[in-house]
This record gives structure tokens, C-alpha cells and sequence, in this order.
């Protein structure tokens, strides 16, 4: 009797068992497919609270199903929506619910396979958008303490290996132990377990927060100091980066290795879109210590400005196969933004900048590679050249571009023609120009767009007659498509122009150009850093 009692236990609790799962994964497919619903719709990706709902239709999986199988899956998969949706918004509780979901993560599930994909991602929030190179610190060697076999490995201890050193706290003197106190146990050679290292980075680390209003500094970039050439660099430096598939000669830092790690996929399900621009966030303590020190000397541009302008990445449009525009003396656009670019490197370093350039020879980099690439190497603004071309032989002129979708019809017949050695459409794209997409660096883009085309026209206007000014436009370029920063073209004068491609093919008119360009970074930067009070 007792053990058909238990065999009844037993079965019933298998069914109850087998009845949960099938719950879990009943709605883990349907979170599913509410997602792709959202990603075969552009127009509800324009709104955040889709983003939300498909969101929290994971996490109510794992919170209503801790136990199962799908658990894990689906709060990766709500922290790369919650990511990706963050990156658009800029809203602090946004990342904030990234942190969460994969922190929950690592800590239920701390050997699942996704864990190490949790951890650095997770990390690479702290680092890179909150400026808090400890909290990343403590996350990626908890990762490692618990699994060191993982997919993620190889990057993690890459990212690990970049880290700034860690800070040494003060040295204390240790109180004496009153008779009631028990000698403390030692801990200084114990690994913390993932669980209390990821605990103690959710207590230490105080929720994200809006970037601070700009705390400006004046900048004297028209005579740098002697040892502007080789600036230090800050203490939080990132690691040399990455340049694109067959990556080109080291421009200001040797060429590290290309990941060739892929995201992992998440239960079948693909990582979101690809969103827009993200600020890189500078502490303001780190800003009033710049201030402070130039009340007392003249520093480099580098170090006045930390963090938030320090490396500039060049992208020469075009090359290899892809020839771009050739004029009638077959001229052609790919040499021309090659040697203006190597030209403009030059200046940029002059005024004290780091700069990297998605090519530095003949050869052919994919339009989606070049913003993938400036993104990588932590990029502050990025300058794609170009040459114009038209059917209309008459036209001439410069002008210069920032990303949006104009409904100007010259500029969308550009942009068709920059884009076309790209294998997607421009109306693959269109789900990126949302509201919060477009205005998360247009401002920026905008200033700087403006800077460089007066520079450029003001210059060529007294060196070489009949430069016209055509002034700043926007258009759907997929070459600034997803850069997380600043980003402009500069079509710097008409190839299908008789007198404009004998101009462009000489080294005078590359002079220019590469200087005015120069001039109107340096411009944009001295706006953004007018003088002000900092107590």
C-alpha cells in the first residue's frame, strides 16, 4: 500500500513537474514571438513601449518559471533588448534594467552557457557607459573564478587584460582587537564566488544616471605644447582595437587581434537590431580635475578634454575593387579620399589627436565595416571622405553631410550612389531613424558638420576661385549608419567636373582640404569648451 503511495507521489509530481516546464515553455514562445513581431515591424520599433512590453514578457518568464530550462534564455534575451533599447533611448532606467536582467542571470544561473555572455556584456556596460572600470573588474574575474571553459573566454580576459590598473586602497592601520572580538577570517587569497562578487557590484554601484550638463575648460589648440606629439595616455585608456577584416598598418596604436568570436544565439533568437548612437559618458570629477590643472598650465587637447574627444577615426571612402566616382581624365575617387585622408591624419595629430583610419592603402572595406570598426575602437568623431559625382557635369561645389532620410531628391540619388556596393537597401534601413535614434548625436553630427563645410568653403573660397558652398544636408548614408558618435561626410568637391577633378587630383587642393577639415574639428572642439567658472 505505502508503495503505491509512493509510486502515486511520484507520478503526480512528475506530471505537476512536466506541466510547469510545458507552462515555461509555452511562454517563453510566445515572448518569441512577440519579438519577431517587433522586428519584422519597423513602425513599433519606433515606439519604446513595444520595446518594453516584449521586454517584460521575458522576464515575467523567468520570474514565474526560475526552475526552468527557458529561465536563463529568456533574461538574456530581455537584457539585449533592454541594451540595444537603451542605446536609443539614453534613458538611465533602461540600462538599469539591462544590469538587472543579466545580473539575475549570472547570479541563478552562474554555469549556465549564456552566463560568460552575461558577464561580459554586463562589464562592458559599466566600462564603457558608466565609466566604472571596478564594477566591470569585479564582474569579469567572478565570471572566470566560476567557468573558465566558456565561449566567452577568450574576450573576457581580453577585455579583463585592458582594464586600467586596480586602485590600492589607502593603507589603514589595524585596530587592536578588544578581548570580545574573534581574529577576522583572511580573504585576501579567496576567489569570490560569482554570486557575492555580482551582489556586491548591485550594492556598490548606484543606478545609471543622465550625463552631467558639460563642465567646459578652455582649449588653446592653435600653438600645442612640445610633447602634444605623444600625449599619455589616461589612466582608462582602452586596449589597442581592432581594424577591419584584413586590418591595414597601426595608425596611432598597434593593430590588435580581430575578434573572431560571434554573439552566441540565444534559444534560436536573434540579437536585436542594430541601433544608434551612444555618448560616451565622462565623470565630472574627471573634468574638474582638467579644469583645476589648466588654471595652472597649458595642457594638450587629449588631456584637457579626458575622455570625450581623444580619438578621431578617418575613413578614406571606397577602395580596391569598389573605385568609386572617376572623372572624365579618370581621375579616381578611391586615390582621392585615400591621400586627402592620409593628409587630414597628419593635421589631427598636429593638434594632438589619436587617429585611426578604416584604411590606410588600396583596398576594399564593406560599408557596414567602417562605422562597425570606428565603434570598436571607442571612436569620438567619425569623418568619412568622398568625392562628388553628377550627371550634370555643370555642378560643383562642397558640401558636407550628417545621417538622416531627406526627402530632398538629390540627396537620396547620393546617397543611392554611395550606398551601392553595400548589399542591403535603404529601405531595409529605415527602422533606424526613429525619433530617439536620430536625435541622439544629431545635435552633435549637426555642429560639427557646420564647422567643418564653413572651414572648408572660407579656405578653398581664397585659394581657389569659384568653390561653391552647398552647404550641410543630410541623407541616408550607410557608411555613418550605427556609428555611436558624432559622424559626417564631406564630399569635398565634383569629380565629374572638368576644372574640380584637376583640382581634386592635386596635391595643393588636398592640402587645403586636409587643413580646413583640420580647422573645423578644431572649430567644433573649441565651441563645445568655451570658457567657464568651475568651482
Amino acid at each position: 500500500m505505502r508503495t503505491r503511495l509512493v509510486l502515486c507521489l511520484l507520478l503526480l509530481s512528475s506530471v505537476a513537474a512536466a506541466a510547469k516546464q510545458d507552462a515555461a515553455e509555452t511562454a517563453y514562445q510566445e515572448a518569441r514571438t512577440a519579438y519577431y513581431a517587433l522586428k519584422g515591424d519597423a513602425a513599433r520599433r519606433k515606439l519604446r513601449h513595444h520595446w518594453l512590453s516584449v521586454a517584460h514578457r521575458f522576464e515575467a518568464v523567468a520570474s514565474e518559471h526560475p526552475k526552468s530550462t527557458r529561465a536563463p534564455d529568456a533574461l538574456f534575451t530581455a537584457g539585449e533588448l533592454m541594451n540595444e533599447l537603451s542605446r536609443i533611448s539614453f534613458l538611465p532606467e533602461d540600462q538599469q534594467a539591462a544590469i538587472t536582467d543579466y545580473t539575475k542571470l549570472m547570479e541563478a544561473h552562474p554555469r549556465h552557457r549564456l552566463a560568460d555572455d552575461a558577464a561580459f556584456l554586463l562589464a562592458r556596460i559599466y566600462l564603457e557607459r558608466q565609466d566604472q572600470p571596478e564594477s566591470a573588474r569585479r564582474v569579469l574575474s567572478a565570471s572566470l573564478a566560476v567557468s573558465s571553459q566558456g565561449d566567452r573566454t577568450r574576450e573576457i580576459k581580453e577585455l579583463l587584460a585592458s582594464l586600467p590598473p586596480a586602485k590600492t586602497p589607502p593603507a589603514r592601520k589595524p585596530a587592536a582587537p578588544t578581548v570580545a572580538e574573534a581574529p577576522a577570517a583572511r580573504h585576501d587569497t579567496a576567489t569570490p564566488s560569482l554570486v557575492d562578487a555580482i551582489s556586491k557590484v548591485s550594492r556598490d554601484t548606484p543606478p545609471a544616471k543622465p550625463p552631467p550638463e558639460p563642465i567646459v575648460v578652455p582649449v588653446k589648440l592653435s600653438e600645442p605644447p612640445a610633447t602634444a606629439a605623444a600625449p599619455s595616455a589616461p589612466a582608462s585608456a582602452p586596449a589597442p582595437i581592432t581594424a577591419p577584416p584584413a586590418p591595414p598598418p597601426a595608425v596611432a596604436a598597434a593593430p590588435p587581434k580581430p575578434s573572431e568570436a560571434k554573439p552566441k544565439p540565444v534559444a534560436e533568437t536573434p540579437a536585436p537590431p542594430a541601433t544608434a548612437s551612444l555618448d560616451k559618458l565622462m565623470p565630472e570629477t574627471r573634468l574638474k580635475s582638467a579644469a583645476k590643472m589648466s588654471r595652472q598650465t597649458e595642457l594638450t587637447l587629449v588631456e584637457q578634454l579626458g575622455l570625450k574627444v581623444r580619438r578621431v577615426v578617418i575613413d578614406p571612402g571606397h577602395g580596391g575593387h569598389d573605385t568609386g566616382a572617376i572623372g572624365h581624365e579618370h581621375t579616381r575617387e578611391k586615390d582621392i579620399t585615400l591621400a586627402i585622408s592620409l593628409k587630414l591624419a597628419a593635421e589631427l595629430r598636429e593638434r594632438g589627436l589619436e587617429v585611426l583610419l578604416t584604411r590606410e592603402e588600396d583596398r576594399y572595406v564593406r560599408l557596414e565595416d567602417r562605422a562597425a570598426f570606428a565603434n570598436e575602437a571607442r571612436g569620438d568623431l567619425f569623418i568619412s571622405i568622398h568625392c562628388n559625382s553628377a550627371t550634370n557635369r555643370k555642378l560643383r561645389g562642397v558640401e558636407t553631410y550628417t545621417l538622416n532620410l531627406s526627402s530632398d531628391r538629390y540627396s537620396i540619388r547620393l546617397a543611392a550612389r554611395e550606398n551601392a556596393s553595400t548589399e542591403k537597401g535603404i529601405s531595409d534601413l529605415q527602422f533606424i531613424l526613429a525619433d530617439l535614434a536620430t536625435k541622439a548625436n544629431t545635435g552633435e553630427s549637426t555642429r560639427l558638420a557646420s564647422q567643418v563645410q564653413k572651414s572648408l568653403v572660407g579656405q578653398l573660397s581664397k585659394d581657389f576661385k569659384g568653390t561653391r558652398d552647398l552647404g550641410t544636408k543630410e541623407a541616408l548614408f550607410y557608411v555613418l549608419l550605427g556609428a555611436k558618435m558624432p559622424a559626417i561626410l564631406v564630399e569635398t568637391a565634383f569629380l565629374s567636373h572638368a576644372e574640380e577633378e584637376k583640382r581634386l587630383a592635386s596635391p595643393e587642393y588636398q592640402d587645403t582640404v586636409a587643413k580646413s577639415i583640420a580647422q573645423g574639428v578644431e572649430d567644433f572642439l573649441n565651441g563645445r569648451n568655451q570658457l567657464a567658472k568651475i568651482n
